[in-house]
C-alpha cells in the first residue's frame, strides 16, 4: 500500500513525534505544572468574582417532528472550512455571489440590488434545482429522515383550514451533511429512527450572538438539553438550523442564496427568535445580502398577509422583517417605539439610537419624521427599495403620520409655559415637506387614506402640494398644526369643515386664525379644542356664533387673546369638563347674564396667571374641579378670594399653588380641604411650621406632595406633619444642605413612600443612610456626589433598593463609583442621565454588558467622553432602547 496515500499515518508520526517530544521537555513541564494551576485557579475565581459568561456550553436540541438514524453532531471546523464542503456547496452562482457579498463592506449594498433582477428569476426556481441537485447527492438516500408534516408555511395559509398541513420533506436542500456524517451513517443504517436532535458548541466566539443561547453560558452545565419550542412557537426544520448555526459562528454560509421561500422564512424568524446580535456591521451585511429574498415573494402572498393583519402568520412576519427596514437606507435610521407604537425615520447622526427591533407587536403604528428624512428618502430612486418600503408598511395599519422640523414636538411637552417658550425662541419654519413621486406619503395615500386619523406637523412649511396632500386624508379624526407657515394657502383652516367632516379633535398652535375660521369651525362636532397662542386677526363684528351648535368637552386657549364673543361661546359648552385659560386677560368681559350660563363643574380647570377684572366673582362662587391650577395670579387677593369656596373644598382632589409667600391667611383656606390626594406647591417662600399648627384635613389621604423649587431647610422639613399615606415626594431644587433627610428618620409613616425626588441639593453620608431605609421606593430621582457615595461603600457597603425601577440621576458625573451604584441595583428598568458627565471609567464595554437588565436608558443634555461615544451602538446589541436628547 502507498503509505502517502494512507490517510492515518500521519496520525501515526505525529504520536510518534509526540512521544518522542514529551521525554525531552517532562522535566520543564514539571516544573510549570503549578504555576500553570495557580494561574487558572485565580483566573477561574476572577471568572467567578465579575460574573462572567463561561466559553463553552454543549447544546442539544430536540426536533420532536423529525426522526432521524443518528444524532446530528455539528463541528463546525470540518463543516465550514473543508475543501469538500465549499466544492459541495460553491457549485451555484447564486452561493458563489452570496461569498462574494460577505467579503466586502456593507455599504456595497447598491452593487447587491443591481442583480435583483436576475436573482428574482433564480429564487423562482430554487425547488426545481433543489430537486435536480438531490438527484446528483451522493449521499446514500437510507440516511436521510422520513417526511414530516410542515404547518406553518403553504402558499395559501390565509385560507386553510384548521387542521390542514402541507407535506415538507425534511430532506436538506443544500447537501449539508458533512463527509463525517455521511461515513458514520453508513456503518448506522439498520439503526432505529428516533427523534432528530442536533448537537453543537455554543461559545463567545460566535460572530453572531444569540441573547437566548447566551443565557446558557451562564449556567454551571456544561450541557444543555432544549425542545425547539423552547426557541421557537414555529416549526423550524433541523437543516435550517444547521445553516443558522453555521451563519452564526462564521457570519455567513455559503448555501445561503440556496434556500427556497420557506426555508428563507424559516430562516429570519429564527434570527428574530434567538434575538441576535453583533458587536460589527455583520449583522447588517447579512440582512442586506438576504434583501433578495424578499423580492422572491408572488403578489398574492403579499395579498393574503395583507387582508389578514392580525392572522397568526402575519404577525410572525411582521416581527421578522422589521430588521430589513433598518438597512434599507443607509442614511436613514429606523426606529421602533413600542411604548408610543410609533414607526420613526430619522437622517443618521454620529451617535445611532437604536430600539428593541425583536420585541413587542405593532399592529397598528404612527409614522414619525422630520423633513430631512423625507427629502432623503426622496433621494433615493432605486425603485426596489420603494417597492419593499410600500410592501413592508402594508404589514401595519398606519393610522397617524407626525412631522416636527427637528423631531420635538409641542404636546409632547407637560409644562405649557417651557413649551410656549421653546415656540417663541425656535425659528420658524425650520423645514419643509415633499410631496413628490415616489416616496413614503404616495405609499400611505394609495393604501391608508381612509386609515389615517391622526396629522400632527410642527414647524414645518406646507406648499400647495402638501395641502392638496393632507385634504384627501378625508377620515381625519385628529388635526394638530403648531407654528407651520401655509405660505398663499391661509384659506385651508377656513374649510376644514369640508375636507374633513370627522373631525374631533383640533390644535392649532400659534397660528394666525380669522373670522370665517371660527364662524366654519361651528359646522364641525369637535370634542376638544386647543387655539393657545394663536392671534385673531380680523373684525369681531363679523363672528357669527350659534352656541348651542358646540359640543366641546376641552377647550384651551393658553396666552391668546380672543374676542369676547368666541370665550362666551365655548364656555356655555354644557359638555364642558376640561378648560385652560392659562396667562388670559379676562378683564375686557363684563359681568352681563352672559356669564351666568358659564359652566361651573370641571375635571380640570387651569386659571393660572389670569386677569380676571369684573368677572372674579365667577370664579370665586359655587365653583368645583377635581383638579385645580392656581399658579402666578397677577393679585394676591383674587387667589385668596378663589379659594374661600365651600365647594371646592369638597371636590379638590389635586391642588397646584405658586407665586406668592404662603400666609396664616392661606392656611386658613388650606386646612380646610377634605378631599386632596395631591399638592404642588412651589415657588414660594414656604414657612412649614404652620403645617402642624393647623389640623389639616387631607393628612392621612394625601398620596403625592411636591415642594420643589422653594425655599427650604432642614428645621422646616422636620415641622411637616407625618403623611401616614404618603407615596410620592418632591423636594428637588430647594437649597437643602447636608443632613436635610434627618426628617424622613424614625418615620414608619415613610416607608408608603414609592417615588421621590431630591435632585439638586446636597447630600452626605447621613442622608444615604436615611435613604437606604425607604425599603419601597420604585422611582428615584437624585444628584450623587462621588466622593460622598466612595466613602459611604468604604463604610456601609453598597446601596441596594429592591424594588427600585427607575432611576434619574440629575448633574451627577458618572464614573465607576456611580456605575456601581446603578449595578447594585438589578431591579431596575429604567436609567436616566440629565445634565451628566459620562467618564470612560463610567461607561466601559464592559459596564454596559453588565446593564443588560435594564430595559430603557435616556440621555438628557448630558456630555460623553470621547471614548464612551465608540461604545453606545451597544445598547442596540443588548436591547435596550436608548433615547438621546
Amino acid at each position: 500500500m502507498n503509505m502517502k496515500k494512507n490517510p492515518y499515518m500521519s496520525y501515526k508520526y505525529g504520536f510518534l513525534f509526540y512521544k518522542r517530544e514529551q521525554t525531552i521537555l517532562e522535566p520543564i513541564i514539571c516544573l510549570l505544572d503549578c504555576k500553570v494551576i495557580l494561574r487558572r485557579f485565580f483566573f477561574a475565581l476572577g471568572l467567578i468574582c465579575f460574573n462572567k459568561f463561561s466559553n463553552c456550553v454543549r447544546i442539544t436540541i430536540s426536533f420532536p417532528n423529525e426522526v432521524v438514524k443518528e444524532d446530528i453532531i455539528i463541528d463546525f471546523d470540518k463543516d465550514m472550512y473543508s475543501d469538500e464542503f465549499f466544492e459541495r456547496n460553491l457549485s451555484n452562482e447564486s452561493v458563489k455571489y452570496m461569498v462574494e457579498q460577505n467579503k466586502v463592506d456593507s455599504s456595497s449594498y447598491h452593487q447587491n440590488m443591481v442583480q435583483i433582477d436576475e436573482r428574482n428569476k433564480r429564487c423562482c426556481v430554487f425547488s426545481d434545482n433543489y430537486n435536480e441537485n438531490k438527484k446528483k447527492a451522493k449521499v446514500n438516500e437510507s440516511s436521510q429522515p422520513p417526511e414530516t408534516t410542515y404547518p406553518l408555511f403553504n402558499d395559501n395559509f390565509g385560507n386553510h383550514k384548521q387542521g390542514e398541513a402541507q407535506n415538507f420533506t425534511t430532506e436538506p436542500p443544500l447537501e449539508l451533511k458533512s463527509t463525517v456524517e455521511v461515513e458514520h451513517n453508513k456503518h448506522n443504517l439498520q439503526s432505529k429512527p428516533k427523534t432528530a436532535r442536533l448537537i453543537f458548541q455554543y461559545s463567545t466566539d460566535y460572530i453572531i450572538r444569540s441573547e437566548f443561547l447566551d443565557d446558557y453560558l451562564k449556567y454551571d452545565s456544561d450541557d444543555v438539553n432544549l425542545v425547539l419550542k423552547d426557541i421557537s412557537e414555529n416549526i423550524i426544520n433541523m437543516n435550517v438550523f444547521k445553516v443558522l448555526l453555521i451563519t452564526l459562528r462564521f457570519g455567513y454560509h455559503p448555501g445561503l442564496m440556496s434556500l427556497n421561500r420557506d426555508q428563507f422564512l424559516e430562516f429570519v424568524i429564527l434570527l428574530t427568535d434567538l434575538t441576535v446580535y453583533s458587536e460589527s456591521g455583520v449583522l447588517d451585511s447579512l440582512y442586506k445580502n438576504l434583501f433578495s429574498f424578499i423580492f422572491c415573494f408572488e403578489p398574492e402572498f403579499y395579498q393574503q398577509l395583507n387582508s389578514n393583519s392580525y392572522h397568526r402568520n402575519a404577525i410572525i412576519y411582521r416581527k421578522a422583517f422589521i430588521p430589513f427596514l433598518g438597512v434599507l437606507f443607509d442614511s436613514i435610521e429606523v426606529i421602533f417605539d413600542f411604548e408610543r407604537s410609533e414607526l420613526c425615520f430619522y437622517k443618521n447622526t454620529g451617535i445611532r439610537v437604536f430600539n428593541l427591533l425583536y420585541t413587542g407587536q405593532l399592529n397598528s403604528s404612527i409614522l414619525r419624521t422630520t423633513p430631512e428624512a423625507l427629502n432623503i428618502i426622496y433621494q433615493h430612486d432605486n425603485m426596489e427599495k420603494q417597492n419593499f418600503l410600500s410592501w413592508f408598511l402594508n404589514f401595519y395599519k398606519i393610522e397617524g403620520i407626525r412631522i416636527s422640523a427637528n423631531n420635538f414636538f409641542y404636546t409632547e411637552c407637560k409644562d405649557p409655559d417651557m413649551a410656549y417658550n421653546f415656540l417663541q425662541t425656535s425659528d420658524s419654519p425650520l423645514g419643509t415637506i415633499v410631496y413628490t413621486n415616489p416616496n413614503i406619503f404616495t405609499i400611505i395615500m394609495q393604501n391608508y387614506k381612509n386609515d389615517i386619523k391622526l396629522i400632527e406637523f410642527e414647524r414645518i412649511v406646507l406648499s400647495e402640494n402638501d395641502i392638496k396632500t393632507l385634504i384627501l386624508f378625508d377620515s381625519l379624526e385628529i388635526l394638530i398644526l403648531v407654528k407651520c407657515s401655509f405660505n398663499i394657502h391661509s384659506g385651508f383652516l377656513e374649510m376644514l369643515y369640508i375636507f374633513f367632516s370627522r373631525l374631533k379633535i383640533l390644535k392649532l398652535i400659534d397660528l394666525f386664525l380669522t373670522s370665517n375660521f371660527f364662524n366654519n369651525l361651528l359646522l364641525l362636532q369637535l370634542i376638544e379644542l386647543d387655539l393657545s397662542f394663536s392671534t385673531f386677526i380680523g373684525s369681531p363684528n363679523d363672528l357669527k356664533f350659534e352656541t348651542n351648535s358646540i359640543q366641546l368637552t376641552t377647550f384651551s386657549m393658553n396666552g391668546c387673546s380672543l374676542p369676547s364673543i368666541i370665550i362666551d361661546s365655548y364656555l356655555k359648552s354644557q359638555l364642558l369638563k376640561n378648560l385652560s385659560i392659562r396667562n388670559v386677560d379676562l378683564t375686557s368681559l363684563k359681568p352681563d347674564f352672559r356669564i351666568i350660563q358659564w359652566q361651573k363643574s370641571y375635571h380640570f380647570l387651569d386659571i393660572s396667571g389670569c386677569a380676571f377684572g369684573n368677572i372674579l366673582d365667577f370664579f370665586s362662587s359655587n365653583l368645583i374641579s377635581e383638579s385645580l391650577i392656581l399658579k402666578n395670579l397677577k393679585n394676591r387677593t383674587e387667589a385668596l378670594k378663589i379659594l374661600k369656596q365651600e365647594s371646592l373644598y369638597n371636590s379638590t382632589k389635586y391642588l397646584s399653588y405658586s407665586g406668592e409667600y404662603i400666609s396664616d391667611v392661606f392656611f386658613n383656606y388650606f386646612k380646610m380641604f377634605r378631599c386632596l390626594e395631591s399638592i404642588k406647591i412651589h415657588e414660594t417662600l414656604t414657612d412649614t411650621s404652620l403645617w402642624q399648627e393647623y389640623n389639616l384635613f387631607f393628612v392621612c389621604q394625601l398620596k403625592s406632595l411636591d415642594l420643589s423649587r422653594n425655599t427650604l431647610s432642614k428645621n422646616t422639613l422636620t415641622k411637616l406633619p407625618l403623611f401616614s399615606n404618603l407615596e410620592q415626594l418632591n423636594i428637588s431644587k430647594c437649597n437643602l444642605k447636608n443632613g436635610f433627610m434627618g426628617f424622613l428618620y424614625n418615620k414608619k409613616q415613610f416607608l408608603s413612600l414609592k417615588r421621590l425626588d431630591i435632585s439638586r441639593n446636597q447630600l452626605n453620608i447621613s442622608d444615604i443612610l436615611v435613604l437606604n431605609q425607604l425599603l419601597n421606593l420604585t422611582h428615584l430621582k437624585i444628584t450623587l456626589e462621588n466622593n460622598i457615595l466612595s466613602k459611604y461603600y468604604k463604610e456601609y457597603g453598597t446601596i441596594c433598593f429592591k424594588k427600585l425601577e427607575s432611576l434619574v440621576l440629575v448633574s451627577t458625573y458618572f464614573d465607576e463609583t456611580i456605575f456601581h451604584f446603578v449595578i447594585s441595583n438589578i431591579s431596575l428598568l429604567k436609567l436616566k442621565l440629565k445634565f451628566c458627565k459620562v467618564f470612560h471609567s463610567g461607561l466601559t464595554k464592559e459596564n454596559i454588558y453588565n446593564l443588560k437588565f435594564l430595559k430603557k436608558i435616556t440621555f438628557c443634555q448630558t456630555l460623553f467622553h470621547q471614548e464612551v461615544l465608540k461604545i453606545l451602538d451597544l445598547f442596540k446589541m443588548l436591547r435596550i432602547y436608548v433615547i438621546y436628547h
